[in-house]
């Protein structure tokens, strides 16, 4: 897997950052979930499978 492209972005409170934008195939769209992403469960169980 390769990196995602650096983008700017503006952040909540308006300031602007530099994050990663990874893209996604439309295929595999039904693995989205509505969930916000929690780092510490994929460190648990997540890694291994990713």
């Amino acid at each position: 897997m390769r990196a995602g492209n650096p983008v700017t972005v503006h952040d909540v409170d308006g300031c602007l950052t530099v994050a990663d934008c990874c893209l996604f195939r439309t295929e595999f769209a039904h693995r989205l979930t509505a969930t916000e992403w929690d780092p510490a469960a994929f460190l648990k169980g997540g890694k291994t499978v990713f």
